[in-house]
């Protein structure tokens, strides 16, 4: 069951210019580039929507929200002052409804990549890319890693490069980014040179687990080495090989880390709570014969409201541990 509503209310435009307006009250703070409607957390369960300066991206995950949709772009229309709204509804979760994917322009118009801005640095968000096109959930953590730069500088699963362009605003000398999408590589090439940056970075197109592997035996070693992996565990089945894909990665990486380095792992697997991933990655230092210090805790930036009584809300886990040798 999925409740709108405690109360006898017409589920109508009106109903959702109410929720839509609530969403923007709460987030009145955030400029650029923000999660606007967070499920669950805003009321409108099985619907996001992300709003990148005159643009938003929407996702419509179930199908009862399938049957409101043009209520609900009406109310987005009403509400804000935006060029385009595109669909990017996809995945299992749709599937699981008995919906088809649906994704495309459904109001106004914008470009492939759509260019906004946060906290000084210029992005893209990538219409065709992974699920809205930009992880927004991260910005705090990817600020923070400016305060840990220094060096050279390795991010695996990089996407389009948040963590790597805040790695080099910084003060890091050399990052080299690797993630397994060409066309992320295309984009995050289009985000530095909007940034007027030209050299100290690398982007790798592989697979993330292969290439730790590599850079071990090559005896390469790293600063500072950020994890951010997809979601390993999506459903509570999956566990246990998540379990072992995150011990797996975070222990390739202690092995090239210097000695006094930091670490940055991520988790993003709603079915992996914060404890649970806390024991692999202490799991994989036992291992390296390793000792950390945890110096940074995180986890989705307060657009993506946690919802108390839900603890799968509180899906993102990011830690940034000094690692030192035993």
């Amino acid at each position: 069951m999925r409740l709108l509503s405690h109360l006898p209310k017409k589920i109508d435009k009106d109903f959702f210019v109410g929720k839509i307006s609530k969403a923007l009250e709460n987030r009145n703070e955030f400029d650029g580039a923000f999660r606007l409607i967070h499920s669950e957390a805003d009321g409108m369960p099985g619907v996001v929507a992300d709003l990148f300066g005159k643009h938003l991206v929407v996702q419509f995950n179930t199908l009862g929200m399938e049957r409101k949709k043009e209520e609900i772009l009406d109310a987005f229309e009403e509400l804000l002052n935006v060029d385009g709204i595109f669909e990017k509804s996809e995945g299992r979760a749709r599937k699981r409804e008995g919906l088809s994917d649906s994704i495309g322009w459904v109001r106004g118009k914008g470009e492939e990549l759509i260019p906004f801005r946060y906290d000084g640095t210029a992005y893209f968000c990538d219409t065709l890319g992974q699920k809205t096109g930009f992880f927004l959930d991260q910005r705090f953590n990817a600020k923070a890693i400016r305060n840990f730069s220094k060096g050279r500088v390795l991010d695996v699963f990089s996407y389009t490069g948040n963590f790597s362009i805040n790695a080099i605003k910084g003060g890091a000398d050399y990052v080299l980014s690797i993630d397994r999408s060409s066309r992320a590589r295309d984009v995050y090439e289009r985000i530095f040179d909007v940034n007027n940056v030209k050299s100290g970075y690398k982007f790798l197109v592989g697979n993330g687990f292969d290439e730790l592997r590599k850079l071990e035996r090559k005896g390469e070693f790293f600063d500072l080495i950020i994890l951010d992996p997809p979601a390993f565990a999506k459903r509570k089945n999956e566990l246990s090989s998540a379990l072992r894909g995150y011990k797996e990665i975070n222990l390739r990486a202690m092995k090239i880390l210097k000695d006094g380095g930091y670490l940055a792992t991520s988790s993003c697997s709603a079915a992996v709570d914060r404890n649970t991933f806390l024991r692999v990655v202490e799991s994989a230092t036992s291992d390296s014969h390793k000792k950390l210090q945890v110096v940074h805790f995180g986890f989705q930036s307060y657009d993506h409201p946690v919802i108390m009584g839900i603890k799968e809300s509180e899906y993102l886990k990011f830690f940034i541990f000094k690692v030192e040798a035993i």
